[in-house]
């Protein structure tokens, strides 16, 4: 199985609205894949920025390349206000893997227009970089000497009562 690693920075947002009524707003993002919706990182949540938070959050995920060249594969960006009594949400950006593939710029700084499919208007901007590693072989039937070490860390964990999860994520 062939696969490449993803690295997404998400740098800041600008221009938010202001969707507290009281208090200042902290603001954060989960990111997803659409090959696995299971799988959400967050990033820290910015208590400082308010409508324009900085976060500079490093995410590495691995994607087969199956997926990457898909036209369906997207990452999903979403960003919401910490609140008390429930988070509120902002609103987000989807992009198409594919395509950020091919346009393959990774030391730029991308702006991407934040939308909610809920009401009209404007609802800021993402600004974010990536990088795509080198493709390589994930060998099933023959596991590396890492991932034999690996598997056995993980059975020692689990005869121990410690759960112990894995995601390398692939299409569907």
């Amino acid at each position: 199985m062939d696969f490449r690693k993803f690295e997404l920075i998400l740098h800041s947002a600008t221009d938010l609205p202001d969707v507290r009524e009281l208090g200042r707003m902290k603001v954060y993002s989960k990111v997803s894949f659409s090959t696995h919706s299971q799988t959400e990182f967050v990033t820290p949540v910015d208590k400082q920025g308010e409508k324009s938070p900085f976060w500079n959050c490093k995410i590495i995920s691995y994607l087969t390349e199956e997926a990457i060249h898909k036209e369906t594969t997207k990452v999903s960006i979403k960003l919401y206000c910490q609140r008390l009594f429930g988070d509120r949400y902002i609103g987000e950006v989807n992009i198409n893997l594919k395509r950020l593939f091919e346009y393959s710029h990774p030391s730029e700084i991308l702006c991407f227009e934040i939308d909610r499919f809920d009401c009209v208007g404007t609802f800021g901007k993402l600004n974010l970089s990536y990088k795509f590693g080198e493709k390589e072989v994930l060998d099933l039937e023959k596991p590396s000497r890492l991932g034999k070490i690996l598997k056995e860390g993980a059975q020692i964990l689990l005869s121990l009562g410690v759960e112990v999860v894995v995601h390398i994520l692939t299409q569907g």
